[in-house]
C-alpha cells in the first residue's frame, strides 16, 4: 500500500506537503498598516526563499502530474528520500537556516529529476 501511494500516486504526497507548508510555515503578511512607500523590500532571505520555495512546489506539481497523467511509477527509495527532504526542508524554513534550505533544494531538485527521468511504466 505505502509503496503504491509513493510510486504511482507521488503526487499527493506532494499535496500532503503543500498542506504542511500551509499550516506550519511562518509565509503571512507583513507590513501591514506600515508605511513602507511604494516597493517591497526584497533583501529580505525569507522573502527569496518563500519565492524559491513556492516556484520548486509548482515544478514539483507539475512535473508529478505529468507522470500522473501518463500512468508511470516513480522509483520508491527516490520517492521517499524526495519526500523526506522536502519535510526537511519545511522544518528549517522556520529556523531562517539559509544555506541548509539551499543546500536541501539543490537536493530536492536533483531527486525531482532523477525520479522523473527513472519514471517506468
Amino acid at each position: 500500500m505505502i509503496k503504491t501511494i509513493f510510486t504511482k500516486y507521488s503526487i499527493l504526497l506532494l499535496f500532503i506537503n503543500i498542506m504542511v507548508i500551509i499550516s506550519f510555515s511562518n509565509f503571512s503578511t507583513y507590513g501591514v498598516n506600515k508605511t513602507v512607500g511604494w516597493a517591497y523590500d526584497i533583501t529580505d532571505l525569507n522573502f527569496i526563499n518563500g519565492i524559491k520555495f513556492s516556484i520548486s512546489i509548482v515544478i514539483f506539481l507539475v512535473g508529478y502530474g505529468v507522470i500522473f497523467i501518463l500512468n508511470r511509477k516513480t522509483v520508491f527509495s527516490i520517492s521517499v528520500l524526495h519526500f523526506l527532504i522536502l519535510i526537511i526542508s519545511i522544518l528549517f524554513e522556520k529556523h531562517n537556516l539559509t544555506i541548509v534550505n539551499l543546500f536541501l533544494f539543490i537536493i530536492s531538485m536533483g531527486l525531482f529529476v532523477i525520479n522523473l527521468l527513472k519514471s517506468y511504466k
